[in-house]
């Protein structure tokens, strides 16, 4: 079982996979492999570096897509596939939803551009359950600044991170079959409650615990 974490920066996934990945071993799934994006794999933590600690001037938005998909790609083949077929669960801190909106829907990249590079890097890999976290642009921006200084891709102004949103709410529209939407202005706990009781429903009908 793949499982993602999609939304705009400070909306809590970090934080949210963390509570889940207790809640499942709480509930008997033992083999739970928790990663990120960009990184997860060596190779892909060295693209990080070159994608966020690099001036915000320095790529332009075709080349970060390249970027991200050369390190998704070797993410997925080197830990997440691996994981997958030995019938570990992973939860994943974004995949291909976030270049599908911040190199896609937020800067017109045309679909036909992402749907080949998304072929390429990934292929036919589709997570089984997506947990969009949603928040407003201004209050993600809010909540990223308390934390300190800004990489690259933070420091993009609010228009930006509304059509991110408006991205993703598409995204969730389009696929309701896989994305389990939240308000991620509750509490921590709240929120923990609630993605817990409604992945482990999806999980109880599909799998045993292991």
């Amino acid at each position: 079982m793949f499982i993602t974490f999609e939304g705009l920066d400070g909306s809590g996934k970090t934080t949210q996979l963390k509570w889940l990945a207790a809640q499942l071993a709480d509930a008997g799934y033992k083999d739970v492999l928790l990663t990120y994006e960009p990184g997860g794999s060596d190779g892909a933590k060295d693209i990080r570096k070159l994608l966020l600690d690099r001036p915000p001037e320095l790529w332009d938005a075709r080349e970060e897509l390249l970027l991200y998909s050369a390190a998704r790609h070797h993410h997925l083949r080197t830990l997440i596939q691996p994981a997958l077929d030995r019938g570990a669960i992973v939860l994943c801190d974004r995949f291909f939803d976030s270049t599908a909106v911040y190199q896609g829907s937020a800067v017109g990249e045309a679909e036909a551009i992402l749907a080949s590079i998304r072929q390429l890097s990934i292929g036919g890999v589709v997570p089984d359950l997506t947990i969009l976290l949603d928040l407003d642009e201004r209050e993600s921006m809010r909540r990223v600044a308390a934390r300190g200084a800004l990489n690259r891709l933070e420091q993009r102004e609010a228009a930006f991170f509304a059509r991110v949103r408006a991205g993703y709410l598409a995204l969730a529209q389009a696929e309701p079959e896989r994305f389990l939407r939240f308000d991620a202005t509750q509490s921590e706990a709240a929120l923990a409650q609630e993605i817990g009781q409604r992945v482990l429903a999806v999980l109880d009908a599909r799998l045993q615990p292991r």
